[in-house]
């Protein structure tokens, strides 16, 4: 169970004629989660304790305490320099408490949750529908993976701030240019809260890994130790400018162009779930665990999402021909039916590649668990001769020495670009009165257009390492549409 609540206070201020502020604060409280009957169980991350919920104060039942100091200001101005210029600016503070997913909530911990199971060989013979679950033993001693919330789990906060310029060209067309930016601390975070340490002497002949596992006098049964806490951060710049043309002789459009730079430490718990879709967002990323649950800096890189170049530019024109417009007003019916009432628009998206993250899938630092293991960087990850069937150097890459963990970045390297152009043609026929039909033929990806997705990226697998294999555009497709207003 819980529960959020808020209340805010905004108001605008005229200062000058040309000049208005507006400020504002909300605060906001989000309750710790608490399941209804008590029935779940945290760990201490120091002393390896399970620690059962109870009745009593809220931190007795969540297992974590509340945080009450949600409050979030904002600031904007608008000021009208002359009756073509305007700047705008803005600050804010906006907060968010993210889970990380049902599965690791703390009610999934023994003895509330369980899971069991019997093994059967050539020595117990099979089982059978007669005994059922019967032989199934409820698992009361926490062993494997646990789930664990971290005492201090807070909400984000972001901070966020803009300033614009923007000019009137035109009575129908203006311009603007402007910075975007924001700083996100405490984000929720998926942490490995058992990782194995190192071992002592040549990592070839160190003690078997769960015994180097810091709980693992405390739990010794235990393994994995899936941890919520509020200990990522992002980072955001961008410059982002635009000229827009309101509809004007039959014309109307918009250019849109962001040179940006998303930095984070961690991608979050929901990240991409190593998918690819229209938008080029694949699974080349970080893993959701840190390489390292004891060096978090050594995650900082391009987010997953992170786009240098993006360019957008969508625009409609109505033809000059047929009725009420330019050429033809007094065209006859049959005529207007035909050559009248045509209109075409287009959208093109152009933006360069996202990041991509090489790792090495044979583990050699020993002591990982759950997050993707980077090898050593030695080289430049572009070969000279870059195409689809060899993305990335392989010679760039080396394995890390065994107990270490690998020196790459994340985002060591950056996918193909994507490209995409949508057409739509449509012809307009007027009926009586205001009724009307329209008929179009629309293009999704009108040329066919390939964009590549990110390639295969684990060392360990040499074959395949640096081959691009799929694509993260569909392929054209056309539609006809007819509709009838009235």
């Amino acid at each position: 169970m819980q529960n959020r609540i808020s209340v805010f206070a905004q108001d605008d201020f005229r200062v000058l004629e040309n000049l208005t502020v507006n400020v504002g604060l909300r605060w906001a409280y989000t309750s710790p989660l608490v399941e209804m009957e008590n029935r779940q169980s945290n760990f201490d991350l120091v002393t390896g304790r399970q620690i059962f919920a109870q009745d009593g104060s809220i931190e007795e039942r969540a297992l974590y305490e509340p945080y009450y100091k949600g409050y979030e200001p904002r600031v904007g101005a608008a000021w009208t320099a002359t009756e073509r210029l305007v700047f705008r600016g803005g600050y804010g503070v906006s907060q968010f408490m993210e889970g990380t997913g049902a599965n690791l909530r703390l009610p999934l911990n023994p003895p509330f949750f369980f899971e069991s199971a019997v093994n059967y060989d050539v020595t117990t013979g099979p089982g059978t529908i007669g005994t059922g679950f019967a032989e199934l033993v409820p698992g009361t001693t926490p062993s494997g993976n646990v789930r664990a919330y971290d005492p201090n789990l807070r909400p984000q906060f972001t901070h966020q701030w803009n300033a614009f310029v923007e000019y009137r060209l035109t009575p129908a067309m203006s311009a603007q240019v402007g910075y975007v930016g924001h700083r996100a601390n405490h984000l929720v975070t998926p942490v490995e809260g058992n990782q194995a340490l190192p071992g002592v002497g040549d990592p070839s002949s160190w003690a078997p890994k769960n015994t180097r596992r810091p709980l693992f006098q405390a739990q010794p049964l235990v393994t994995t130790i899936a941890t919520t806490a509020s200990r990522s951060g992002s980072k955001y710049n961008s410059m982002q400018a635009s000229v827009r043309q309101r509809s004007a002789n039959g014309v109307e459009f918009l250019a849109s162009y962001t040179l940006a730079k998303g930095t984070t430490n961690n991608r979050g718990f929901y990240g991409v779930f190593g998918g690819s879709g229209l938008q080029g967002v694949t699974g080349a990323t970080e893993g959701a665990y840190w390489q390292n649950t004891y060096d978090p800096e050594a995650e900082w890189g391009p987010a997953f999402h992170d786009v240098r170049h993006n360019l957008v530019f969508s625009s409609t024109y109505e033809l000059p021909f047929g009725r009420s417009r330019r050429f033809g007003s007094d065209w006859s019916g049959p005529l207007d039916a035909v050559l009248g009432g045509w209109r075409v628009a287009g959208i093109f998206h152009a933006r360069t590649g996202l990041p991509i993250t090489v790792i090495d899938g044979r583990a050699r630092s020993l002591q990982g668990e759950r997050g993707f293991e980077r090898p050593n960087c030695v080289g430049d990850p572009v070969p000279s001769n870059q195409s689809i069937n060899g993305w990335l150097d392989i010679n760039a890459f080396a394995a890390a020495p065994l107990g270490t963990f690998g020196n790459c970045p994340v985002g060591v390297a950056r996918a193909p670009g994507y490209t995409n152009l949508d057409l739509m043609l449509a012809k307009r026929v007027d009926i009586q009165g205001t009724r009307y039909a329209e008929f179009r033929i629309e293009a999704f990806n009108a040329l066919n257009h390939p964009s590549f997705g990110p390639p295969a990226r684990d060392i360990s697998v040499p074959n395949t390492f640096g081959i691009i294999t799929n694509t993260v555009s569909a392929p054209r497709v056309i539609e006809l549409v007819l509709k009838f207003y009235f």
